[in-house]
This record gives C-alpha cells, structure tokens and sequence, in this order.
C-alpha cells in the first residue's frame, strides 16, 4: 500500500492498480480525514508520530512530493506546510508575523537526510 498526497496517489492507482492509502475525493468525511492525516508527512512531526499514521493506514510505502515538502510559494501561509503547521498548533503570530516552531522537523526534509 502506497501512502502520499491524494493527487499522486489518485495517478498511481488509474496508472498502475496498485493499492493506496488515500484518494483526491473530497465529498467524503472519511477521507477528507484520512488525507489530513496523511499530509502529516509534510508536517513538523516526530518519525514515531508518521509511523503510527502510516502504519494505521497499512502503508509499507510513502512518495513524498519535493514540490510540497520544498514548496517556495510566495503567498506565505497558503502552503501546505503553513497550514499544517496551523493546524498543529506550531505557529506563533508576533508583531504581526507568523513563525512556526516544533522541536521535530519537517519528516519530509529529515527523511531525505537519512
């Protein structure tokens, strides 16, 4: 089972038949909920917390994305790793700018490191 952002892995699966553990279908509670989980691999996360994520969705393999993990945009806080840091809680807003901070880097830059 392959793991990875909705839109890839809708692409592994018409292309190749192979198992995924997400989709791109967004009129789905379920699964709306499974892909935030999954875009988890882009977060400042903690390799244990991605494992148990993984792992609770039977993937032996993830495809991370360089153009998210990397992504370079402009438009600071409309990125996929600005929102995730959001949603978990990681960014300070002071004087008027955002920061974020974890004691875990990005899983996606440090499992490119290893």
């Amino acid at each position: 089972v392959f793991a990875g952002s909705p839109l890839l892995m809708g692409t592994i699966k018409m292309c190749t038949g192979w198992m995924v553990s997400s989709l791109p279908v967004y009129n789905d509670e379920d699964l709306m909920k499974r892909n935030e989980n999954l875009y988890q691999i882009y977060a400042m996360r903690s390799a244990e917390d991605i494992y148990k994520i993984l792992t609770s969705y039977k993937a032996s393999y993830v495809v991370i994305e360089d153009s998210i993990c990397n992504e370079m945009g402009t438009q600071r806080g409309c990125r996929v790793k600005d929102l995730l840091d959001f949603a978990n809680g990681h960014v300070v807003i002071e004087d008027g700018n955002s920061y974020a901070f974890s004691k875990y880097g990005r899983f996606c830059h440090e499992i490119g490191r290893a």
